[in-house]
């Protein structure tokens, strides 16, 4: 596969138990299948019994949270060595609950300099006070890049509180062939 990025490798993840939200998904899938087949502990958040199921069918230990409970989420990213944060959802009734739930993480993280990995849908910027794209501001009438990029703003913010944040867009780490 291709070799990762820089940034990436600094995590050092090593040994490191993660706590993965999103294990279920496309990328926070492959991220923890790896882990998981390198014979390393993946915590993976499970916000029904139907997916602990599977996330134990994939050999990871599943920790019962949804996106409102902030103080689980709190709790899981307090006990890991880690966070990889790759939750998305389209429908707009869930935004507020997935920036509650980074805000969650980002409290649970400051000052701890515990590595955040935000693997967002590839609106993720260098830095929280970087002005948008080269293309221009998002489009404010589409709820989706409006929280997108407010949630992006919000996980990068951490890395100001003692957090080792790093923000990477999902299409960098796409695909089961890559260094994910």
């Amino acid at each position: 596969g291709a070799a990762a990025p820089a940034a990436v490798s600094r995590v050092g993840l090593g040994r490191a138990t993660p706590c993965v939200g999103g294990a279920t998904g496309y990328t926070g899938g492959a991220f923890a299948g790896r882990r998981a087949a390198a014979g390393h502990t993946v915590r993976a958040l499970a916000q029904t019994a139907e997916t602990e199921a599977e996330l134990r069918g994939r050999g990871h230990t599943p920790g019962p949270a949804t996106l409102s409970d902030v103080d689980v989420l709190r709790q899981e990213a307090a006990n890991a060595d880690a966070v990889v944060w790759s939750v998305l959802s389209l429908n707009p009734a869930d935004y507020p609950l997935m920036e509650g739930a980074l805000a969650a993480l980002n409290d649970a993280l400051a000052d701890s300099n515990k590595p955040l990995l935000y693997m967002g849908a590839g609106m993720i910027y260098a830095s929280a006070d970087e002005p948008i794209g080269e293309e221009g501001p998002p489009d404010r009438s589409d709820p989706v890049s409006v929280s997108g990029t407010r949630t992006e703003r919000n996980a990068l913010g951490g890395a100001r509180r003692g957090g080792g944040h790093l923000g990477m867009p999902s299409r960098l780490g796409y695909g089961r062939s890559g260094w994910v």
